[in-house]
């Protein structure tokens, strides 16, 4: 979980707290000094869509003629690589 603290006004943050505890906050002045905890819940936000790439037609548009050449310079990025021993390579 994690936790963002700050400090600020109360007449800052009286419109982002609730109804059922904002009457609990009306014998303070609007200009009273109050620290904020916020806590997020550890849920990561979903990937964003990146269209996919033509590699073949980016290789041709940066003036590659040797599309190796074009991998060696922009590799393409693998989510989770299966990263093989030696033995495991040469097993077959």
């Amino acid at each position: 979980m994690l936790a963002i603290e700050f400090q600020t006004t109360l007449k800052e943050i009286i419109t982002a707290v609730p109804m059922q505890q904002r009457h609990e906050l009306l014998s303070y002045t609007e200009d009273e000094q109050v620290r904020v905890i916020v806590l997020t819940s550890p849920v990561p936000s979903p990937p964003a869509i990146v269209p996919p790439l033509d590699r073949l037609t980016d290789a041709r548009d940066k003036g590659y003629t040797d599309f190796l050449e074009y991998l060696m310079d922009y590799p393409v990025a693998v989510d989770q690589p299966i990263r093989w021993t030696r033995e495991e390579l040469h097993e077959r």
